[in-house]
C-alpha cells in the first residue's frame, strides 16, 4: 500500500507541544512523592486511568492516506495543530522521498520510546504524567502497516530466517496495564518480554515497573515463556554494571521462570532533555556500555540481548570505518554490532513494515507497537516474533562403500535444505580421530585430523556418524547448526597384507602340511589360496579364523605353492579382502620309514635294521637324552647300520627318515622320523680286587659301571671247573663268608642293566685270585745277636706262602721291612746297644695283592753294645788303674782279670765309669785284664764284646 510519511520533525514537534500541554495542564503530577513510586505505583497510575498517552514505545506514527480523510475532522483541532495536518497533506510521495522518510522515521524512533520512559518515569515517581490529546483515533494508527493479530500472515521473513521456526509474543510494561496471561496465551501470545525497570531519565535512578512481579507471574502461571527487558539510561560502564546487578536482583527469584534472554534498552540519547544525551558517547565508549551490562547478566547465568531500532545496528556499522560516522566519532545511537555479534548477545530488532528488509542477523523481530490483544486491555501492544533456529533433519543411510587399507568410503542420503554435512570419527572409546565438514554426500577418509594428520590403519575399526548442518544458520556467532547425528556406523579399512606365511619343517609330512602366518589386525578371517597349475591361477581352498591350517590328504614328495589373505566386512556383510601374502612353496615330505628296529646290542654299538623306501638316502640320528650325537648318511641301497662309539650302559634313541632333493633344488626335504630306542650293554668291571680279609672271609670291591642295574659275581668252582654264579648285588663290593684260612679263591664280576623288562649283560670282568688270611704267627723270638745284627725265628703258619718281617725302632717307626720263605730271618746293619721291635706275619699271594695272617706277639730287643777299644794300663807301685774309650748307649763295664794258662775271664768288678783302679797287687807279678761294656734291657744285661788284654808286671 502507497503511503504518505510525516516528516520525522514534524512528529517530534507534534508530540513535544503536547508533552508540554500536558505538563502545564496536570499540576498535580508535581506533588506525587518518591516514595509513592515505590509504595503505591499501581495506585498512583489507576488513579489516572483514564488518561493515555499519544506517544508509543519507540514507535513512529503513520497514516494510511488513502484510508483516513483528514480533512474530515479538522475544525476539532486548534491552530497550530492543523498546521501539522497541513503539512501532512503535502508530505511527499514520490518512493525516493518514501524510502527516505523511512530512514527518518527510524532515526525518531528511539527518541520517542525514550519519551515515553520518561513519562512513565514521571508518572511513577509523581511527575507529570501525559494527557491524551484531542486527536482522532484513526490519526493514531502507524504509519506503516498495521497488525493487530499476533501471527500476521502478511508479514514477509526475511532469507536468513527461512530455517527457523517463528514464536510469537509480546513485550509488555505497566502501560499496558494489568493483564489477563490467561486470555494472552489463549489469543496466542507465546512469549513475553517483560520490563523489570529502568534507569531515570533525569536523574538517573534506578526504578522497576508498578506490573513487573504481577507480568512475571501472570505470564508463567499461564505458560507463556518469559524475558526480560530493562530500559537504559547509565552513563558509564560503572552504572551500566550496577544496573545489570538491580536486574538480577529483581529477576533471580523467578531464574526458572526465564527462558528468554535479558534485554537491554538504551534510548534517547537524542533528546536533549535526557541525561543520556549529555554522555556524549563515541561508538566504542557505547558498545562498551552495553557490553558491561550484557556481560554482567551472561556471568550470572542469564542469556544477555539488545534492543534497538534498524538504524541503530545496522545502518552504519558496517561503514564506520571509512562511512559517514567514523569509529570515534559522536555518531548518535550506534553500537558495534559485529561485536554483538561475536558476543552471541540476543539481537532484538525493530522496525515496522511488513518485513525488515536487511540481511543481517537478528534474533527477534519487533514488527508492531498497535497490536491489539485479548487480554491485554491497556495500551496497544508490541507484537514480536522470534526465530528459533531449527536443526537439519537427521542424516539417515550411512553405510560404507568401499575400503583400502588406508581409506574408508561411505555414503549417505542427502538431508533436505542441508548447506553441508559434518562427519566425526571416533575410536571404540568414543575419543574423536578425525572430523571435518563435505558439501557432498559421500566421502573417502584418508587422514585422521585429530591426530596430526595420521594416515588410517589397515583392519582398523573406526565408529563414524554423520549430521547435516545449515551453514552460519540463524546464530550471530556465525557457528553451523547442526542437526541429530545418524545412527553410528561402524567401518573398516580393509586388513592389511598377510606376513611371514611358512611352513615349519616339523609341521609338514607326507600328507599334510601346517600353514601359519603373523596375526593381521581387523581381520574377520583368511583365506588359503593354491596355485593351481591347470588353471594357472589361484583358488581358494578354504577360510578359517585362526592363524594357523593344517592341510590335509596332499601327496607325499610333491611341491605345493600357498598364498594367504586377510578379510574382513563392509557394513557387516560384504567381504573385503586384503592384498595376499607372499607366497609360500613347500614340499610334502617323504613317507615315513616302516620297521625300523634294533637286531644286536653290545656296550658300545647297536645294530638296526629298516624296510627299504624310495629315497635319495637315509639319514640316521643318534641321540643320547636330547643330545644329538651322530647323524649318519646311509646309501638308499642299505637297510642295516651299524651304530659304533656308543656309551656303555647309556640309552640310546635312533631316529631314522629317508629325504629328497626336488629338481632344481639344493635343499633336502626328510620324511618324518621313526625313533627306536635301545640300551647299550654295561662295560666290563675294572679293578676288581681283594679289598679285606680275614681268616674266614674275602671282600671282594670294583669299579661303578655306568648305567649298571646289578652286579653278578660268580666263583671258581674246582669241582666243576667252571664258575658258578655266587651272589648279585647292586652295590660295588661284596663280602665271601664261610672260607677257609690262608686259602686262594677264583672269582669273576659282570654288571647287567635291565631294560624294558629284559636283561642286558655285559662282559665278565678278569678272574681274581682272592685268598684268606693266615693264622697268627707263633714263637717269635731273637735267637742270636751281635752288636749290628739279630737273628729272628718263629713258628711255621701251615700254608703261608712266606712271611713277612717288620722292623720298628723303639718308638714304633717301620725303619725296615722284608719278605722270607723260610721261619727265621737275621736283621742286619742295626744299630750297637740299640732298642729294636719285630713283627712278622704270614701271607698267601692274592691276584694283585698278598693276603697277611695277622702278625705274632710284638718283640722287643736290642743288640749288643759294642766292643770296648782304647783299653791301658797304668802301675804306681801296688796300684794299677785301668782307662778305656766310651761306647755308645752303654749301661755300664764289666772288669774282667784274665789268666793266660787257663784262658779264662774272670769278673771282677763292674763300673759306670771309664777307669777303674786295683789296689795291692803283689810285687813282681804279671797281671792281665779286658773290660766289656753292657747294656741293660728288660731287667736283662746283655754284654758286647770284650775288650783286647792288657797285661802289666807289678815291680
Amino acid at each position: 500500500m502507497k503511503k504518505k510519511l510525516v516528516s520525522m520533525m514534524m512528529v517530534c514537534g507534534l508530540a513535544l507541544a503536547i508533552f508540554a500541554k500536558v505538563r502545564t495542564e496536570d499540576p498535580q503530577m508535581s506533588e506525587v512523592t518518591a516514595e509513592e513510586e515505590i509504595r503505591e505505583p499501581e495506585e498512583v497510575i489507576r488513579k489516572e486511568a483514564d488518561l493515555q498517552t499519544i506517544i508509543n514505545d519507540e514507535k513512529t506514527i503513520s497514516i494510511d492516506v488513502k484510508r483516513y480523510d483528514v480533512e474530515e475532522n479538522e475544525a476539532s483541532y486548534d491552530e497550530e495543530t492543523l498546521a501539522i495536518i497541513e503539512d501532512l497533506k503535502n508530505a511527499v510521495e514520490t518512493p525516493e522521498e518514501i524510502e527516505k522518510a523511512m530512514q527518518e522515521s527510524d532515526e525518531v524512533e528511539q527518541t520517542l520510546r525514550a519519551q515515553r520512559e520518561s513519562e512513565a518515569q514521571m508518572s511513577e515517581a509523581g511527575g507529570v504524567r501525559l494527557i491524551q490529546a484531542e486527536v482522532p483515533e484513526e490519526m493514531m494508527r502507524p504509519l506503516r502497516t498495521e497488525y493487530t493479530t499476533i501471527a500476521n500472515k502478511n508479514l514477509i521473513h526475511e532469507s536468513q530466517t527461512q530455517k527457523c521456526k517463528r514464536v510469537y509474543g509480546v513485550d509488555v510494561s505497566h502501560w499496558q496495564d494489568r493483564i489477563n496471561w490467561t486470555k494472552a496465551k489463549a489469543a496466542g501470545v507465546q512469549f513475553a518480554i517483560i520490563k523489570v525497570g529502568g534507569r531515570s531519565v533525569y536523574d538517573g535512578s534506578l526504578y522497576y515497573d508498578s506490573e513487573y512481579y504481577h507480568n512475571i507471574e501472570g505470564a508463567h502461571e499461564a505458560g507463556v515463556k518469559i524475558g526480560i527487558y530493562f530500559f537504559s539510561q547509565d552513563m558509564n560502564t560503572t552504572e551500566a554494571k550496577a544496573s545489570a546487578n538491580y536486574v538480577i536482583n529483581k529477576i533471580e527469584p523467578y531464574r526458572s521462570f526465564i527462558t528468554y534472554p535479558v534485554f537491554y534498552d538504551m534510548e534517547g540519547e537524542a533528546n536533549s532533555d535526557y541525561r543520556i544525551s549529555k554522555a556524549n558517547f563515541t561508538k566504542a565508549e557505547r558498545t562498551k556500555v552495553w557490553c558491561t551490562f550484557c556481560d554482567t547478566i551472561k556471568a550470572a547465568g542469564y542469556t544477555p540481548g539488545t534492543y534497538s531500532s534498524y538504524s541503530s545496528y545496522y545502518d552504519y556499522s558496517a561503514k564506520d570505518k571509512n562511512g559517514p560516522f567514523p569509529i570515534d566519532s559522536k555518531d548518535g545511537t550506534r553500537v558495534d554490532t559485529t561485536l554483538f555479534e561475536q558476543k552471541g548477545y540476543y539481537i532484538w530488532l525493530a522496525r515496522y513494515f511488513d518485513r525488515t528488509g536487511t540481511s543481517r542477523k537478528y534474533n527477534m523481530w519487533q514488527y508492531s507497537e498497535s497490536g491489539t490483544v485479548s487480554g491485554i486491555a491497556g495500551h496497544l501492544t508490541d507484537l514480536d516474533v522470534a526465530y528459533i533456529p531449527v536443526k537439519p533433519g537427521q542424516v539417515t543411510g550411512l553405510k560404507q562403500t568401499a575400503s583400502t587399507e588406508d581409506s574408508i568410503t561411505f555414503e549417505w542420503k542427502r538431508v533436505d535444505l542441508a548447506d553441508g554435512y559434518y562427519y566425526r570419527v571416533t575410536d571404540k572409546a568414543g575419543t574423536v580421530l578425525s572430523a571435518g565438514k563435505t558439501a557432498d554426500t559421500s566421502l573417502t577418509l584418508t587422514k585422521l585430523n585429530k591426530s596430526g594428520n595420521a594416515l588410517l590403519q589397515a583392519g582398523s575399526t573406526y565408529q563414524i556418524a554423520v549430521r547435516a548442518y545449515y551453514d552460519a544458520a540463524y546464530t550471530l556467532d556465525g557457528t553451523n547448526l547442526y542437526g541429530k547425528y545418524s545412527e553410528v556406523l561402524t567401518a573398516t579399512t580393509r586388513p592389511a597384507q598377510v606376513q611371514n606365511l611358512s611352513s615349519a619343517l616339523e609341521n609338514i609330512k607326507s600328507d599334510r602340511l601346517t600353514l601359519s602366518w603373523s596375526k593381521v589386525t581387523g581381520a574377520k578371517g583368511y583365506q588359503i589360496r593354491l596355485w593351481d597349475a591347470s588353471k594357472s591361477a589361484y583358488v581358494t581352498l578354504q577360510e578359517t579364523t585362526a592363524t594357523t591350517v593344517t592341510l590335509t590328504g596332499l601327496k607325499p614328495q610333491t611341491r605345493y605353492v600357498y598364498r594367504v589373505r586377510a578379510y574382513n566386512y563392509i557394513n557387516g556383510k560384504t567381504k573385503t579382502v586384503g592384498l595376499s601374502s607372499e607366497k609360500c612353496t613347500t614340499f610334502t615330505k617323504p613317507d615315513t620309514i616302516k620297521q625300523f628296529r634294533v637286531l644286536s646290542n653290545s656296550a658300545t654299538a647297536v645294530k638296526l635294521s629298516w624296510s627299504a623306501q624310495s629315497v635319495d638316502a637315509y639319514q640316521l640320528l643318534v641321540y643320547r637324552g636330547s643330545t644329538l650325537e651322530q647323524k649318519i648318511i646311509i646309501d638308499k641301497t642299505q637297510t642295516q647300520a651299524v651304530v659304533r662309539g656308543l656309551k656303555s650302559g647309556t640309552e640310546y634313541t635312533f631316529k631314522i627318515r629317508g629325504y629328497f632333493v626336488p629338481a632344481g633344488e639344493s635343499a633336502r626335504w626328510y620324511a618324518v622320523c621313526v625313533a627306536a630306542k635301545m640300551t647299550t650293554k654295561p662295560a666290563q668291571p675294572v679293578k676288581l680286587t681283594e679289598t679285606s680279609a680275614t681268616t674266614g672271609k674275602i671282600t671282594l670291591g670294583w669299579e661303578k659301571i655306568t648305567g649298571a642295574t646289578q652286579y653278578q659275581i660268580a666263583v671258581y668252582d674246582t669241582k666243576t671247573a667252571k664258575y658258578k654264579t655266587l651272589a648279585y648285588t647292586t652295590k660295588t663290593a661284596y663280602t665271601v663268608t664261610g672260607l677257609k684260612s690262608n686259602k686262594r679263591y677264583r672269582y669273576k664280576v659282570r654288571a647287567y642293566k635291565t631294560y624294558n623288562g629284559t636283561r642286558y649283560y655285559g662282559a665278565y670282568s678278569a678272574e681274581y685270585v682272592a685268598a684268606t688270611k693266615a693264622a697268627k704267627l707263633q714263637n717269635l723270638r731273637v735267637t742270636d745277636r751281635t752288636d749290628h745284627s739279630l737273628t729272628l725265628t718263629w713258628s711255621k703258619v701251615s700254608g703261608a706262602q712266606g712271611y713277612q718281617v717288620l722292623v720298628y725302632d723303639k718308638k714304633d717307626v717301620l725303619v725296615f721291612k722284608t719278605f722270607v720263605k723260610t721261619t727265621g730271618y737275621t736283621v742286619e746293619n742295626l744299630n750297637p746297644a740299640y732298642e729294636y721291635h719285630f713283627k712278622v706275619r704270614a701271607y698267601k699271594n692274592a691276584t694283585d695283592k698278598k693276603v697277611y695272617g695277622a702278625c705274632g706277639d710284638l718283640l722287643k730287643s736290642i743288640t749288643k753294645p759294642t766292643k770296648v777299644t782304647g783299653l791301658e794300663a797304668t802301675v804306681e807301685g801296688q796300684q794299677l788303674t785301668l782307662t778305656w774309650t766310651k761306647t755308645a748307649r752303654t749301661s755300664g763295664y764289666r772288669i774282667y782279670q784274665y789268666d793266660p794258662n787257663a784262658k779264662k775271664s774272670t769278673l771282677i768288678a763292674t763300673t759306670a765309669d771309664l777307669t777303674f783302679t786295683i789296689d795291692r797287687l803283689q810285687s813282681g807279678k804279671e797281671y792281665h785284664y779286658r773290660v766289656a761294656a753292657y747294656r741293660t734291657f728288660a731287667k736283662k744285661n746283655y754284654i758286647g764284646s770284650a775288650s783286647s788284654i792288657v797285661s802289666v808286671t807289678v815291680e
